[in-house]
């Protein structure tokens, strides 16, 4: 996984470099001569560049988040790619069930042959024992693979039923669609993607509700939510785009000017600056809140499909277990039959927060709409405090139930806990941003960070601590830490420690997603169960990293704390709690 993981950070980058190669040109590889040394950069600079830079990857993901979404509303379908393979409309036997025959009669073969081997084993070795032992599940085996078109077919109608049902609950009990404003909720339809100028034109005078994003990089017809719609589709649009705020994610309000009378102009700049910074950010926080569960369940929907595909063209492979038993490895019977009904059930799973968030959300609009509840400036069309809290409370349930509910589908976990992680380390970066923005004058620095003066602080009360590493001279604010990271720092920058940082590198750095993908304790005691080995290899992880550190500072104090600061510090993304219970858990067996 952690192969797959450098691969997709690769080709985000590449991506990223693409964008900006085609928005400038080959002029960004060219390097200009100067006459003399550039002055330092003025504060103003800072700030235009750090916006133009949130801004430029903020509609780089919005684009994406675009485009994920127009794919899981056909996703969502459930006979896309699946019911209309099992049952075609015209008649007669798909692509699905052809398959599904050639496995039947295949399998029908090698039990046949096993039954000859039986007989001569009991007629002429006299060896009857296993077979006698066996005759039971041969015979049941012979049942489920003659009817194991069958079994698949209850399965997925089930699945569907029962995910059809979840999604009329809102509707049936009564909690409509409403929106922001208390009046009617709105969603797209028709969605046109990098139309040009003229066509953009064309489509907005084609009709008065058709509108484009500011970007221009989606079209839409806006229509109103049938107040009686339950499909998944449906239910999804209303949550993203009318309790999300989908289209006011991106807007950031002018700042007013809070000059008080006699100041002259230009003094309150760095306040506003900082706060353009700071709504700028909270925009992209709330973009990419959206875009990572979103982003999730559409790799796990596409993946979906050939887990089905597979599963139902060669179950009846998957009966040959019961005679053959353990020999089956990664064809035993309940691993496939697990994998099947993973992919199966993974729309009901996900179909359960999407519903539930729909019907809370839309029943508090009542309370936001309180004309006592505060104002707030107009930030993506929040008026007051509850309002601020009602978009939290979507985003949260998509975050928190998107990812329980795909973890719980055991479909692409790995992959899933991976863009989770992600998530939470951008999210945690970019809130710590603005505490790295320069604009406290320093004696003899010019301005520096919030963070940076934390540190200078910790140094005064601490002078005993090594602050020359080179992470604190080249980005104050960054470096120092606990004394993990002071460790962490030493292995990177000196010299003496090469074979530490080498068998870092080589080593533990490539394993780091074993204890990567836990974030809690009840993770670590829930794996434990399922995959011991999983386990073992975490706990082996760690005790490597323990070595290490020992043989930077002998005396190192070894705990969670200073196990996960060091980890981190070089790439990792551990979490104390789990760090914890993999250090308190004995071995498994």
């Amino acid at each position: 996984m952690y192969a797959h993981r450098k691969l997709l950070t690769a080709g985000l980058a590449a991506l990223f470099l693409g964008c900006i190669f085609g928005m400038n040109g080959w002029e960004i590889f060219v390097v200009e001569k100067v006459a003399a040394q550039a002055a330092p950069p003025h504060p103003d600079q800072f700030y235009n560049t750090m916006i133009q830079f949130i801004g430029f990857v903020q509609s780089l993901l919005l684009w994406l988040l675009y485009i994920v979404l127009y794919l899981l509303e056909r996703l969502f379908d459930p006979n896309a790619f699946i019911t209309d393979y099992l049952t075609p409309q015209g008649g007669g036997v798909g692509p699905l069930q052809t398959l599904w025959m050639h496995s039947r009669d295949i399998v029908n073969v090698i039990l046949a042959f096993l039954l000859i081997g039986g007989a001569v084993m009991t007629i002429v070795f006299a060896k009857g024992d296993y077979f006698n032992t066996k005759i039971i599940q041969f015979l049941v085996a012979i049942i489920l693979v003659n009817f194991s078109w069958f079994f698949p077919r209850v399965v997925i109608d089930t699945a569907n039923v029962l995910t059809a049902t979840v999604y009329a609950l809102p509707a049936a009990i009564g909690y409509n669609c409403v929106g922001p404003d208390g009046g009617d909720c709105y969603i797209w339809e028709d969605p046109q993607f990098d139309l040009n100028e003229s066509a953009r034109a064309a489509w907005i005078r084609l009709d008065n509700d058709n509108f484009c994003t500011p970007d221009f990089a989606l079209c839409y017809k806006r229509v109103k939510l049938d107040e009686n719609a339950n499909s998944p589709a449906a239910l999804l649009l209303g949550l993203v785009i009318n309790n999300a705020r989908l289209f006011n994610l991106s807007t950031i309000p002018d700042i007013p000017d809070d000059r008080i009378a006699g100041v002259p102009i230009g003094t309150d700049r760095a306040g506003r600056q900082i706060r353009l910074v700071i709504y700028a950010l909270f925009s992209f926080i709330l973009i990419a809140a959206l875009f990572f569960p979103l982003a999730a369940m559409l790799i796990v929907f596409i993946v979906r499909i050939p887990w089905l595909w597979l599963t139902i063209a060669f179950m009846p492979f998957m009966f040959l277990g019961l005679i053959l038993g353990d020999k089956m490895g990664e064809f035993d019977t309940m691993k496939i039959w697990k994998k099947f009904l993973g992919a199966a059930f993974v729309p009901l799973f996900v179909a359960i927060p999407i519903a539930i968030g729909f019907m809370l959300l839309n029943t508090g609009i009542d309370i936001i709409a309180m004309p006592d509840a505060g104002s707030t400036p107009g930030l993506f069309s929040i008026d007051n405090f509850l309002d601020l809290l009602w978009l939290g409370m979507t985003l949260g349930v998509l975050w928190i139930g998107t990812f329980a509910a795909l973890k719980a589908a055991h479909i692409a976990e790995t992959i899933v806990t991976s863009i989770e992680s992600y998530g939470q380390t951008l999210g945690k970066g970019l809130a710590m941003l603005p505490a790295r923005i320069p604009f406290i004058p320093a004696p003899g620095k010019g301005l520096i960070s919030a963070g940076a003066a934390a540190q200078g602080l910790k140094r005064i009360s601490d002078p005993s601590r090594q602050w020359n590493d080179e992470l604190n001279q080249k980005y104050p604010g960054l470096g120092g830490g606990g004394e993990g990271g002071r460790l962490a720092d030493s292995v990177i920058n000196d010299k003496k420690y090469d074979s530490v940082k080498t068998t870092i590198t080589t080593r533990i750095q490539p394993q780091f997603n074993t204890v990567n993908q836990f974030n809690n304790a009840s993770e670590v005691e829930a794996r434990a169960k399922k995959d011991p080995t999983e386990i073992n290899k975490a706990k082996k992880l760690i005790d490597e990293i323990i070595i290490e550190m020992g043989k930077v500072d002998p005396k190192v104090t070894i705990n969670e704390n200073t196990i996960t600061e060091f980890a981190n510090r070089l790439g990792a993304n551990f979490k104390e709690e789990a760090v914890k219970k993999l250090r308190e858990m004995p071995k498994v067996p």
